[in-house]
């Protein structure tokens, strides 16, 4: 349910659980993430096909932050 009513908060969950897999830093909130995929319309784009978008590190030497993501 939480992924039809709030699918930002599932992505952003997501994301959380492989930044502390791969031992990075986050700093990402829902409210930043959530404006971050109204802004670039990630939510609509997002999927498993190759031509879908993903969430992408600018830099791969920084964690998940606000500043440090971008579409795929």
């Amino acid at each position: 349910m939480l992924k039809e009513r709030r699918p930002w908060t599932d992505v952003l969950n997501m994301l959380r659980a492989s930044a502390k897999k791969r031992k990075l830093p986050f700093t990402l909130t829902v409210e930043s993430f959530r404006a971050w995929c109204a802004q670039t319309g990630y939510l609509e784009k997002r999927g498993n096909k190759p031509e879908d978008m993903t969430v992408d590190r600018i830099d791969w030497n920084e964690g998940y932050h606000i500043w440090n993501i971008q579409m795929m």
